[in-house]
């Protein structure tokens, strides 16, 4: 059965609520919870893959249950097609990502995107190509000025930095270009991120899960406080 007891206070329109999801056991056999579209979505991938979304979305639902007061199957969740999940709350939004083995949900009030990336997501032989795609100009030149045995990481922490960003734009890869996206550092160690063509500035937080995953936080707020938080997903 599921241990799902605690009830969960929304977070304060400044905080943002990060859980990790460990996904290391079959959820197959929880995908009652899911809704059709879920199931149907699941159904799409085969093995592991599927496991592991069905891991990642019955935990969702489990944490997104804490706050709501409600059973997990009832999580109000809706997924308009080629949109993120948005959950049909007032107050409350969240963010998803997944990657082999773990997860993150961010939780909380307003504009989130959260992402995770294994290091490994751009093979090094890879990485010249891919930061024409993934970096402003002066991002590029930026990471030449690292040591080639840093450059794999920091452009897939560039890429985890920008995908946050366009989660919380709520738009996909199909719907903008992430060299378009420029990251600054500020002073407190932090980052803020802008579009091309939009004065909206977004905070980003680096996550650590470990040197095996590289990820990032993004809000519409420059002054969130991000809480860890961790999630026994399924409990035997």
């Amino acid at each position: 059965m599921f241990n799902n007891p605690t009830h969960m206070s929304l977070p304060a329109p400044s905080e943002v609520h990060l859980w990790h999801v460990p996904l290391q056991r079959s959820a197959a056999r929880f995908s009652q919870l899911l809704s059709q579209d879920e199931r149907a979505r699941a159904d799409r991938r085969v093995g592991d893959r599927r496991d592991a979304f069905i891991a990642a979305h019955v935990s969702t639902r489990l944490i997104l249950a804490r706050y709501l007061a409600c059973p997990p199957e009832n999580v109000p969740l809706a997924s308009p097609p080629g949109e993120r999940p948005t959950v049909d709350d007032r107050y409350l939004s969240f963010s998803l990502s997944h990657t082999e083995g773990s997860a993150v949900v961010a939780v909380g009030q307003g504009t989130i995107g959260v992402d995770l990336e294994q290091v490994e997501a751009i093979p090094p032989d890879e990485v010249e190509g891919m930061a024409d795609f993934i970096l402003t100009s002066a991002e590029q030149v930026e990471l030449r000025r690292r040591q080639p045995r840093e450059r794999q990481t920091e452009l897939v922490r560039a890429w985890s930095r920008k995908e946050a960003v366009l989660k919380a734009c709520g738009v996909g890869l199909s719907q903008a270009v992430m060299a378009d996206i420029s990251i600054q550092r500020t002073t407190d160690g932090g980052h803020t991120a802008s579009m091309v063509g939009d004065a909206q500035l977004f905070h980003v937080e680096d996550i650590d899960l470990g040197p095996d995953y590289v990820g990032a936080i993004a809000t519409g707020r420059l002054s969130s406080v991000v809480t860890s938080l961790n999630f026994e997903a399924v409990a035997a």
